[in-house]
């Protein structure tokens, strides 16, 4: 049978390796929540880049008038209509492949416009 030295060292080594394991793990999260901020981070630039290639005159808008702006192009329900659908066909994972709709696509003045239309 063990001594109660032999014991106490055998626990003292056991903490030791918990503490090792504790600490290991919380890199890990810290390593996590690092990637997530960089994550995002290029997500707001590669988005911000987007925003101001198709707004003309973007870059000399202020925050407050952007902002104001998707506000009212944004927050519309046709505009919440097409975030639904978009959101949709990307739950739906359907193959690369699979061809748009060529009949065209609602706007908010009710006229259609060809599915290859692109903003300017």
């Amino acid at each position: 049978m063990p001594t109660t030295r032999a014991l106490d060292e055998k626990i003292r080594i056991a903490q030791d390796k918990r503490r090792q394991h504790d600490n290991y793990i919380n890199e890990l999260i810290q390593k996590r929540k690092a990637q997530a901020r960089k994550d995002r981070t290029r997500r707001l630039i590669e988005r911000g880049t987007m925003l101001e290639n198709r707004i003309a005159g973007a870059e000399t808008l202020t925050n407050e008038q952007v902002g104001a702006f998707l506000d009212k192009t944004l927050l519309t329900p046709f505009s919440k209509r097409i975030l639904a659908e978009i959101t949709a066909q990307s739950a739906a994972a359907e193959p690369a492949s699979a061809e748009p709709d060529a009949g065209g696509e609602d706007t908010p003045n009710g006229k259609a416009e060809p599915a290859s239309a692109e903003p300017n």
